[in-house]
């Protein structure tokens, strides 16, 4: 396993980690993003809460999803052609995975 990997599956055991403690998907992202980057945890919990349960409990697109918009935004920051980029990847891979962005209809696939 290279170093991508390996940290991509550190990544994913600690957003699992974190969402059994509690968190939802949105904050479980974020927040795993957030120590890895050094970044200001408790803040940014605060500011992905409102993406939890499909954008506030309304079923929208998912805060897994969102989350990891948020995280692409954190490292990228205003470069927009690079952040905009790794968005729309994620978007793909995403819908590639799950069908679909939304909550609800995700829930229904895993």
């Amino acid at each position: 396993m290279n170093t991508t990997e390996s940290r991509r599956n550190n990544a994913t055991t600690r957003c699992l980690e974190l969402f059994d403690q509690g968190l939802c998907c949105a904050e479980s992202v974020v927040a795993a993003f957030a120590e890895y980057a050094n970044g200001d945890v408790a803040l940014l919990m605060r500011a992905s809460s409102g993406f939890c349960a499909g954008q506030g409990r309304t079923s929208g697109t998912c805060g897994a999803l969102t989350g990891g918009i948020m995280a692409l935004g954190i490292a990228h920051g205003r470069d927009l052609a690079g952040c905009h980029g790794q968005v729309q990847k994620l978007i793909r891979q995403f819908q590639e995975a799950f069908g679909d962005t939304d909550c609800s209809r995700c829930l229904a696939v895993i």
